[in-house]
């Protein structure tokens, strides 16, 4: 209870000290004029009671040793129980006793601030660090150490900076305006490329949009080294660069094709007459581009190394009749089974497919062409063969029945013969060749696909 009441008492004199303390620094002036009265007013009262004073000044020193003393004492308690709190933009840091244990470090925390981030940083006291007088006698009081490391890790601390604006929008804030300058040099440099085996001179350099620099107290978050400010600049495309060169350069000159109509060939049928070739010449020629791709091209000599050769292409223009070939083969049987591949068989080599269908299934041209054969021939008994121009050829063998004879017209899936079992045969079926410029091929990797 003895030590609570101590406290109590403590605690009254601090708040009666503080009171004290901040009545003074609001009412200084006033209380200037009041003392000057104050003191004319005692010299005077202790003119005309000298003699009063001669006789109880023994008392009167005593009473005045104790109220000095109170005093002090009051004052000794308030220094001893407040400090300061300081803040950053308003955020509170700590506390220190005196404000200089600050501000004697600000200049160490700017300069170590603004090397390790590469910024002009400076914390000035009033604009960037501010004071309160509290009571710090339950708080802990940073020494300097402390208050240099609670600076020097601030997250949201302010920078000096210079920034880039393009058509008045801020798209780079950099530590100085040098620095801002070098950033767009370097972006110009960057579009100022030369080709190998070209010998190009840049007339003209600059930045289409309106461009200014201007100083700006930004988060140091926001303060960008020249490097990424260059490739931002690059990446977003904030900025257009317009460059004019003369160059001279050799090119490759793509051949053009040239189609022409012909009557004396089928619609849908083409045949190239003249194969192109490239040329290649050497040109001097104003270029503008902009950020690096070509806007306009404006030819001052060009000097022919190669001629270049058009590729020119025949394209029928004739009607097709209805026999024409179509330059693809249909399977000449419907519901068949495959019972014998194309290659060798019994020791020897089987030139074609055998589709096993029933006696009398219709067999259809796999394309238009003209009846070559329509007969018995050999071991392949009753037979059609077809040619379809270019070297191409169908063959038809064992039918039961002939329904063509030689030179007739045929079109793609006109019934040409019926399935039969003739000549060297042990079932009914169809045996279909393809053969090009007389030599057998497999017939499966033909049909239903382009071959001419």
């Amino acid at each position: 209870m003895a030590e609570n009441e101590k406290r109590s008492i403590a605690d009254k004199f601090i708040d009666a000290g503080a009171a004290v303390i901040d009545f003074h620094d609001r009412t200084q002036q006033k209380a200037d004029l009041k003392c000057l009265q104050a003191y004319y007013g005692v010299a005077l009262f202790l003119h005309n009671r000298r003699d009063f004073l001669h006789v109880h000044k023994a008392k009167l020193l005593e009473s005045f040793a104790i109220i000095v003393l109170v005093a002090i004492a009051v004052l000794a308690v308030y220094n001893y129980a407040t400090g300061y709190e300081y803040s950053y933009h308003g955020r509170a840091l700590g506390y220190v006793k005196d404000q200089e244990d600050v501000i004697r470090v600000l200049d160490i925390t700017s300069a170590e601030l603004s090397k390790s981030h590469d910024a002009k940083i400076k914390i000035e006291p009033g604009s960037d660090i501010t004071f309160k007088r509290v009571v710090t006698l339950n708080v802990s009081i940073d020494d300097d150490d402390t208050v240099l490391k609670r600076l020097t890790y601030l997250t949201n601390m302010r920078a000096d900076a210079y920034c880039i604006y393009i058509d008045g929008k801020n798209v780079a804030a950099l530590s100085s305006k040098a620095e801002a300058k070098d950033v767009i040099d370097d972006v110009e440099k960057y579009y100022q490329t030369t080709r190998k085996g070209w010998d190009t001179t840049y007339q003209k350099v600059s930045i289409t949009e309106k461009l200014r620099y201007a100083p700006k107290s930004v988060s140091l978050t926001d303060v960008s080294t020249r490097e990424s400010a260059v490739n931002q600049l690059i990446k977003s495309k904030a900025v257009t660069v317009k460059t004019i060169e003369k160059s001279k350069f050799a090119e490759v000159v793509k051949y053009k094709t040239v189609v022409k109509k012909t009557k004396s060939m089928y619609k849908g049928d083409s045949k190239v007459v003249q194969k192109g070739e490239n040329g290649k010449r050497v040109a001097t020629a104003i270029i503008v581009k902009e950020n690096g791709k070509q806007v306009t091209r404006t030819n001052i000599e060009l000097k022919v190394l190669k001629p270049m050769v058009k590729k020119v292409v025949y394209k029928g223009s004739k009607t097709r009749p209805k026999t024409a070939p179509t330059g693809t083969f249909i399977m000449p049987v419907s519901g068949y089974s495959l019972s014998s591949t194309f290659g060798y068989r019994w020791g020897r080599m089987h030139e074609g497919v055998d589709l096993a269908c029933g006696t009398g299934t219709p067999i259809h041209a796999a394309d238009g062409g003209t009846v070559v054969r329509a007969g018995w021939y050999s071991g392949y008994g009753k037979c059609v063969d077809i040619s379809h121009g270019n070297g191409y050829m169908t063959r038809y063998g064992h039918c039961s029945k002939i329904n063509v004879h030689t030179g007739q017209k045929v079109y793609q899936g006109q019934t040409i013969a019926l399935v039969g079992n003739t000549g060297n045969s042990y079932g009914s079926h169809c045996h279909f060749e393809v053969r090009v410029n007389g030599s057998a091929r497999n017939p499966m990797k033909y049909v239903n696909r382009k071959y001419r």
